[in-house]
Parts: structure tokens; C-alpha cells; sequence
């Protein structure tokens, strides 16, 4: 029986940490955003758009968010279309972003 007890306890945190990104929150370094402006010009529309709403909603560590809430904004406030759900599009292009001055709080 504690064998099967320490498996479980193995498997739940792995998903814990698989899911971990979900509950992390973000912002946008200014000084980083500002010297990435011409790298993000190559970047796809559904990127710079995120990361134009992203560096003026939530550039500072008080208004970090969760991807999730980040990409809301950006779909509400900024236009961006997507069919796709607002954490998954967040996970999909997170790293990419990262290189553009997102940086986790």
C-alpha cells in the first residue's frame, strides 16, 4: 500500500509541475521590450500584439498577470484573433516572447 501511495504522490507532483507555467505570473521589461523593437518586427502579428499590449498593461513586476489573463486582455482590449485558447496560446508562444522582454515574476 505505500508503494502505491508514493507513486501517486510521484505522478501528482510531476503534473504539478507540467502545469506549473499556468499559475506562474509575467510582465514585460521595459528596457528589454524597447531594445527588442526591431527583432519583434519579424515576429508573427499574433506576437506583437500580445507583447504591445503586454509592455502596456502589465510592464512592471506589481502587474504581473498569468498568461492566461495576459492574453484575455489582448484579445479583449487589442483585437487580436485567435480561435484558440487564451493559455494555450500563451504556452505556444511563451518562450518565443521571452526573447522579446517577458520575464516571469
Amino acid at each position: 500500500m505505500t508503494k502505491s501511495n508514493t507513486v501517486t504522490t510521484k505522478v501528482n507532483e510531476t503534473e504539478t509541475k507540467k502545469k506549473g507555467w499556468r499559475i506562474k505570473e509575467y510582465y514585460v521589461d521595459p528596457k528589454a521590450f524597447s531594445a527588442a523593437q526591431e527583432e519583434l518586427k519579424k515576429a508573427p502579428n499574433q506576437v506583437q500584439i500580445m507583447m504591445k499590449c503586454f509592455a502596456e498593461k502589465f510592464n512592471k513586476v506589481e502587474l504581473a498577470a498569468q498568461g492566461r489573463v495576459m492574453c484575455e486582455t489582448a484579445i479583449s482590449e487589442y483585437g487580436l484573433k485567435t480561435v484558440i485558447e487564451p493559455n494555450v496560446l500563451f504556452a505556444y508562444y511563451r518562450r518565443k516572447m521571452e526573447e522579446y522582454g517577458l520575464k516571469l515574476k
